[in-house]
């Protein structure tokens, strides 16, 4: 991972994971580096063979590869894993916007319904 760095240079912040894909045969060395959008867990990662140790690939959050980019930025922007609590106090508050909303709009439709329901129904 250092190598990478020094490679594409970006600084490793805080190492993350170290896993056996045992499906695929590798190792999987994950940190958070200068290259991850999200404050936590980065998804920077190299990929070793399990057997003989060689890397095989690496990914880079942001600056390989743009779709790679686009992906972090949804993806973060999405779980809100970026600029602290006030951005998440942010999409709490549009999600409730946005339930308060849903429900607003069927008591319209439901009240609406009624008062069409009253002036068909015949008068007795």
């Amino acid at each position: 991972m250092a190598q990478l760095a020094r490679q594409h240079a970006f600084a490793i912040l805080e190492e993350n994971a170290l896993a056996y894909e045992r499906a695929l045969g590798v190792y999987r060395y994950m940190v958070r580096s200068s290259r991850d959008v999200r404050a936590h867990k980065g998804l920077t990662t190299v990929f070793f063979d399990a057997a003989s140790g060689r890397q095989l690939a690496t990914w880079l959050p942001m600056g390989a590869a743009s779709g790679d980019t686009i992906r972090s930025w949804i993806s973060a922007l999405h779980m809100a894993s970026m600029w602290g609590w006030p951005f998440k106090l942010f999409i709490c508050a549009m999600g409730m916007l946005v339930a308060g909303l849903s429900v607003t709009g069927v008591l319209i439709w439901r009240r609406k319904r009624q008062g069409k329901a009253k002036v068909r129904a015949p008068s007795h």
